[in-house]
């Protein structure tokens, strides 16, 4: 089917080409012609002489990364009733079911954007938004310069961290315990803007860097700035 629908749009090409210059029609086919003969003779050594070249660029191209979860970090878990409290505590905030009323928020300078936060990568989000409270949002700039402080520290550098969901309005987490049977049931701290999670580390560097994060997340957590739940897919985070 394919090679069919490439004749027939070769075949219509040709056709305009020919009402345009017959001469350049013809020169069209003869070069297709040559080409195909060309590429038919020595399809072998064209793959074996592309399929590397491409693995090259794919492999420079692509930046390994590390997950941080329940498994791979030794981090002590804070009941979930307090993540929930804290987000509840915070100033300005309050509980909204849709993008609109969310929209309010971001205009009264309550929640604040993440998209282009230094040191993060935000995924794209189907349950939910890249806005945290304002509170959050100092909490993860001072997370990244104390991490990135670490990295130059140990001579490394370049390692991101990633973060796969935020600030869901109510109507969102509604949507998530649909779809996710491990999703918090009733009230989740994402919803007050409390809360983000993090799924892994990016960068070349990022076996290394793990145990800098694992610090970094110790020490916060010592100085009573946030709470830990890890999981098994993630590290769910949230200001105090």
């Amino acid at each position: 089917m394919k090679w069919i629908l490439i004749a027939i749009c070769n075949a219509f090409f040709i056709w305009m080409l020919w009402r345009f210059s017959k001469k350049i029609a013809l020169g069209f086919i003869c070069l297709s012609i040559i080409v195909g003969a060309i590429s038919y003779r020595y399809q072998k050594k064209i793959r074996r002489g592309l399929f590397p070249v491409a693995k090259k660029i794919h492999k420079k191209m692509s930046i390994p990364s590390c997950a941080v979860t329940i498994n791979s970090m030794n981090l002590r878990k804070d009941s979930y009733h307090l993540h929930r409290k804290a987000g509840k505590n915070l100033p300005t905030m309050k509980l909204v079911n849709s993008n609109t009323e969310r929209d309010g928020l971001v205009k009264n300078g309550t929640l604040v954007s993440i998209s282009n936060l230094d040191g993060y990568i935000v995924q794209k989000m189907n349950y939910g938004s890249p806005y945290v409270h304002k509170e959050m949002h100092d909490l993860l700039i001072d997370m990244q310069k104390r991490f990135a402080k670490k990295q130059t520290a140990s001579n490394i550098s370049d390692v991101q961290i990633v973060i796969s969901s935020s600030y869901r309005t109510t109507a969102d987490q509604k949507r998530l315990m649909r779809i996710n049977p491990s999703a918090t049931k009733g009230i989740s701290s994402h919803s007050y803007g409390a809360s983000v999670d993090i799924p892994r580390l990016k960068g070349k560097s990022c076996k290394q860097a793990k145990r800098l994060f694992e610090e970094t997340l110790k020490e916060l957590q010592k100085e009573k700035k946030l709470y830990l739940c890890p999981e098994s897919k993630t590290i769910h985070i949230t200001v105090r």
